[in-house]
């Protein structure tokens, strides 16, 4: 919740969106890597992935209502920006399985997490190309 409103304040403050939603989404990719290869710091990498999830959903709303293309039906589009931000979470446990089955062992929980890292640099990425957003 810190995250949140220390995120959202900022952002508004200097209007500036895609650096702390592609911050969230690198630090996410970080974390999840910790999770797959360092299961020690599991504290720490819940932490640092609940700090970067809070920044960017506060984050994420308002570029949404930002760069929505017509204001004048704002409830559709930031629906439809909600069910993209809750698609993955619906989709994951549906691919996880897959991840989980890579390689010799029988459970591969390094693989499950580097997909999920190399998912979040994606969505980075993606976000880079929204020309409306700064």
């Amino acid at each position: 919740m810190v995250a949140n409103y220390i995120a959202g304040w900022l952002s508004d403050k200097y209007a500036r969106y895609r650096g702390w939603i592609v911050g969230s989404a690198l630090l996410l990719a970080g974390t999840a890597t910790m999770f797959g290869f360092r299961p020690d710091l599991l504290i720490l990498a819940a932490v640092l992935a609940g700090l970067a999830q809070g920044a960017e959903n506060n984050v994420a709303y308002a570029a949404l209502s930002l760069t929505m293309p017509d204001q004048e039906n704002g409830g559709k589009w930031l629906g439809i920006g909600n069910m993209s931000m809750v698609l993955p979470q619906s989709i994951a446990p549906a691919v996880a399985p897959i991840l989980l089955a890579i390689g010799n062992q029988s459970v591969n929980y390094v693989s499950l997490y580097l997909g999920a890292a190399i998912i979040a640099v994606i969505g980075a990425g993606v976000i880079m190309t929204i020309k409306k957003l700064q």
